[in-house]
């Protein structure tokens, strides 16, 4: 049976959460992922009230469009996973939102009908921090100023594009690449009329020549540097390699040392008790002896008594070395 598709409404969203606050304005975070029974496919005028929202959760639902979250001003978090988004046309009212850090488009049509979309959404939502649960690295925003910057661009003269690719450069420049970015743009701010090419201008081309070999200059810089930075890398991965195997060797050693002391152990615990059975050996001899004397004495004349002391004796002094 084919699950129910509604209208969202703030009756609905109040019995389906059970909330019982008056304020709606007050909710940071809703969840409402579709079900079996119940699929949401508009969202209509049920999120108006939420004005504070930072997280909505739609995953699962039928949603065909974002129309009525384009006024949640707060909201941070946005899950849409698997819905049924034609295309990235229905997520131009998501541009409006200006606090979004999270978006999760994955399973909507439109990630198979436009495979370009990721680019598409990162240029189109600067702030934008994660997209489909990855990171929105500085990769991809140069990837997606280079490719829709330059998309958008109607057909003008070459000089025109190339003041605009030094602007989108410039954008993405960073570190000692600003200078010479810098330097390029007013040259040819300086020299660009909007009547005639530069392509035949020496003055230009001499002076951006120079600019242009300044970036190269920069370039190598920073190629010794990686170099340099490499070489400390590999130095402080062997020292590392070292440092473990030294630990490694430090181990078996308190190892072995650890065995030795339980062998030894067990060794003292041997000798105490065969020293125990020795003594208490000694003392049922000493007993006997004392009884064979007795009985000797009552039967045996003077002379046997001195041979059995004589023999007693020397069985004590036997045990005394034993």
């Amino acid at each position: 049976m084919a699950a129910e598709l509604i209208t969202l409404t703030e009756q609905w969203i109040r019995d389906k959460l059970q909330l019982t606050h008056p304020c709606l304005g007050d909710v940071r975070s809703l969840s409402l992922p579709g079900t079996y029974e119940q699929k949401i496919q508009h969202l209509g005028s049920g999120l108006k009230s939420f004005i504070r929202l930072k997280s909505l959760d739609l995953s699962c639902n039928a949603l065909v469009s974002v129309e009525g979250v384009q006024h949640l001003k707060t909201l941070e978090r946005l899950i849409l996973y698997y819905n049924a988004i034609p295309s990235l046309d229905e997520l131009k009212v998501l541009f409006e939102l200006p606090v979004l850090r999270e978006l999760d488009v994955r399973l909507n049509p439109l990630t198979k009908r436009d495979p370009q979309y990721r680019p598409y959404i990162v240029h189109a939502m600067p702030k934008l921090r994660k997209l489909d649960g990855c990171p929105v690295r500085d990769t991809d925003r140069k990837v997606a100023i280079m490719k829709f910057s330059s998309d958008d661009l109607p057909q003008k003269d070459a000089c025109y594009l190339i003041m605009h690719c030094c602007s989108v450069f410039f954008l993405i420049s960073q570190g000692s690449y600003r200078k010479p970015l810098e330097m390029l743009l007013n040259l040819v701010d300086k020299h660009w009329r909007g009547e005639r090419s530069l392509h035949q201008n020496n003055n230009f081309l001499s002076q951006a020549v120079q600019i242009l070999s300044l970036m190269e200059s920069s370039i190598s810089s920073r190629e010794a540097e990686i170099k340099n930075l490499r070489q400390q890398i590999d130095s402080l991965n062997s020292k590392a390699a070292a440092k473990e195997e030294q630990h490694k060797t430090e181990i078996q050693n308190l190892t072995s040392q650890l065995q030795e002391a339980h062998v030894t152990g067990k060794l003292n615990e041997q000798l105490r008790i065969v020293l125990e059975e020795n003594v208490s050996l000694q003392r049922q001899l000493i007993k006997l002896e004392k009884q064979y004397l007795k009985s000797m004495i009552k039967t045996s004349p003077r002379t046997q008594i001195q041979g059995i002391f004589q023999t007693i004796n020397h069985f004590l002094t036997v045990f005394v070395n034993i």
